[in-house]
């Protein structure tokens, strides 16, 4: 049996569809069972449980052999500790992995996991790698996913309302934008070949680097918008308007760090784009499927002011 913890997520979604398709024996862990059901239509068996209790998680791994194991996107905007919240999971869940004596394990990992500090809730993902590799017999691959196209959702909001689009990140800075799907199929993958051994990261750059100024470019030209741009707002305007959305000081503090950090020095990678490291998934793909379909069917706000909700990692909206 195949475990796949965060099936609900996009990413978690799409191993555990992809497996079951191929007629592996998958069971699904989530926190809703309505959730759940569509996959357990396909045939998969279900647990519901709280990914940061132990016993729960103990159940939830027993009798498996391989998982694909996340942190679960819970940018809870209140949340007075998120990396608190992200060190509860990664303790009732290793542990479990151990028990349960399983021999290989994906885990959706974020790129800059390798940095030791300025990377905000990515130090979530950093000690779950560690806390894996620390697992003795565990065979695990890292993924390491860049910048999630899905994090660019809230633009439409944006651009319901005008033609400029804003946020704190520098408009320069390169970005290794990645569609969750394409995440999700590198994982399933892995699975069902099993053809990793000891302790492996692959970073995921998607289908090119672009930054924020050309990723609103490209966007203007696929839903026929020239005068679409792109403005970087003020770091405090940023904060206040995280403030006022009802997001904690916490969380505020967090992206804050991850920002910031981005901007100063670029986005930290550290394997070269190739063949193993480059997904399909274009932004011109992503656009025409996701953002397109948000404007016409008016689901976009057009009262949104900016983008300062955009998160830059994989423990954000996109999982």
């Amino acid at each position: 049996m195949i475990i796949v913890t965060g099936a609900t997520s996009r990413t978690g979604g799409v191993v555990a569809r992809r497996l079951l398709a191929a007629g592996e024996t998958v069971r699904v862990v989530g926190r809703s069972r309505d959730r759940l059901q569509e996959l357990v239509d396909l045939g998969a068996e279900a647990l519901v449980g709280d990914p940061s209790d132990p016993d729960q998680m103990r159940r939830a791994f027993a009798g498996g052999w391989a998982a694909w194991v996340m942190l679960q996107p819970n940018y809870v905007p209140d949340s007075p500790d998120f990396r608190g919240f992200q060190d509860a999971i990664i303790d009732a869940v290793v542990p479990a992995i151990a028990e349960a004596g399983l021999t290989h394990v994906v885990s959706l990992s974020g790129t800059e996991a390798d940095l030791p500090s300025g990377t905000g809730p990515v130090l979530g993902l950093r000690r779950l790698e560690q806390r894996l590799d620390g697992v003795e017999g565990l065979n695990v691959l890292h993924l390491r996913a860049g910048f999630f196209m899905e994090n660019l959702l809230p633009l439409a909001d944006q651009i319901a309302a005008g033609d400029v689009i804003s946020s704190p990140y520098s408009p320069a800075v390169p970005l290794p934008l990645v569609a969750t799907r394409d995440v999700g199929e590198v994982g399933a993958e892995a699975l069902l070949a099993l053809d990793f051994e000891g302790k492996v990261v692959r970073e995921l750059h998607g289908e090119r680097d672009l930054s924020l100024e050309e990723a609103v470019a490209v966007i203007g030209r696929v839903l026929d918008r020239p005068g679409l741009r792109y403005v970087q707002i003020p770091m405090e305007q940023a904060r206040h308007e995280w403030w006022a959305s009802g997001m904690s000081e916490n969380v505020v503090g967090l992206l804050t760090e991850v920002t910031e950090g981005i901007n100063s020095r670029g986005y930290h990678v550290t394997q070269p784009r190739d063949a193993q490291t480059t997904t399909p998934t274009s932004l011109e793909e992503f656009t025409e499927e996701h953002i397109l379909p948000e404007l016409q069917t008016g689901e976009a706000s057009a009262g949104a002011q900016t983008g300062a909700a955009l998160r830059p990692s994989s423990t954000s909206r996109g999982q």
